[in-house]
């Protein structure tokens, strides 16, 4: 899995035989490397909107100001006077136009499968190896402006150290814990994509599919148990990895204790239909004793029922919730434990 990665290039020392050509030189250096250096920030700041937000109404209004200024810095170098050739130049704005054409591809592919990353196990992996493509392509960009700035050294005969810098630090590390949390994530989805069906099968009061989803659900989630032993925490951090088998051992829970009386009165009810139907077509003065004894039997039959199925759909809805919360909480803390907001 691709990591997110930067690093970053503090010029520490010019060589010139003059002074006003290293005036000259270093003030071009600056504000080149002011430039782009802002438009890093910028990113920076995209990631933490992904990593922070609740909604991408947020993102996209982030999005659209990074767009806005690479546009400015852009038209700013244009209109800059060109010191040590046209090279340097040329390679920092095709590469902020790529930064662009990532923001209008790439990123707005995320948007676009975010909206149905629920609906299946293969569309949420699809819109986490778009994540991480985004990710990649970000990396891409550094790489590329970093490969310029050298060339533009060894040109110059400008002697530099390369040092990682804070933001470069904060970014390469933002890579390795989306890394982990996103494979982490799609182990617990893929056990969370049948409790999806499972309430998709309530809604219909489809019985099959209550019974069948309710399996599946049991035998990932045991699954699912079984592999998150062979992760280790992050950083000596496994609170993601406890929340999720948590998560998993509640699933086995609730295959096990609600589902049985929720199906067993959804086919006590159809038989009682059944049963009312022929009653009601059956004209009073033709019903016998044991027709009547026996629909009212029914009757207290299906009551008890009820209450049972009831009880087992409250439980079920409420379980769900409190362990839904739970875990988005849990993969919340755990990126913003590690990416702090500034």
């Amino acid at each position: 899995m691709k990591k997110l990665f930067v690093t970053l290039l503090f010029l520490l020392s010019f060589a010139f035989a003059k002074a006003q050509q290293f005036d000259d030189m270093g003030e071009y250096l600056k504000f080149m490397n002011k430039e782009y250096r802002s438009i890093s920030k910028r990113s920076w700041k995209l990631t933490q909107a992904v990593a922070h937000s609740k909604r991408d109404k947020t993102i996209q209004k982030r999005k659209q100001q990074l767009i806005k200024a690479i546009n400015n810095s852009m038209n700013r170098i244009k209109k800059a006077e060109t010191v040590g050739g046209d090279e340097y130049k040329n390679e920092t704005l095709k590469i902020m136009q790529f930064r662009i054409d990532i923001m209008n591809e790439e990123f707005e592919k995320v948007i676009d499968l975010e909206k149905i990353a629920q609906e299946s196990y293969d569309a949420m992996e699809a819109y986490i190896l778009a994540q991480e493509a985004l990710d990649e392509k970000s990396a891409e960009v550094e790489l590329q402006y970093e490969k310029a700035v050298k060339e533009f050294g060894n040109k110059n005969n400008i002697n530099f150290t390369d040092e990682e810098s804070e933001l470069g630090n904060k970014m390469r590390k933002a890579g390795e814990v989306f890394d982990y949390k996103n494979d982490l994530f799609l182990i617990y989805f893929k056990v969370k994509i049948n409790e999806i069906y499972l309430f998709e099968s309530l809604e219909k009061q489809d019985v099959n599919g209550l019974q069948q989803n309710a399996n599946a659900l049991k035998t990932e989630a045991l699954a699912g148990i079984e592999k998150l032993k062979t992760y280790k925490g992050f950083n000596n951090d496994k609170s993601l990895i406890l929340a999720i088998n948590k998560s998993f051992k509640n699933y086995v829970k609730m295959a096990d204790t609600y589902i049985a009386p929720i199906t067993d009165f959804l086919i006590y009810q159809k038989d009682f239909e059944k049963l009312k139907t022929t009653l009601d077509k059956t004209s009073p003065n033709k019903r016998t004793k044991k027709m009547v004894d026996d629909f009212n039997k029914k009757v207290d039959e299906v009551n008890k029922k009820l209450k049972l199925y009831n009880k087992a759909q409250s439980g079920l809805v409420n379980n769900a919730n409190k362990f839904n919360t739970s875990i988005a909480n849990s993969f919340d803390n755990f990126v913003q434990k590690h990416i702090p907001k500034d």
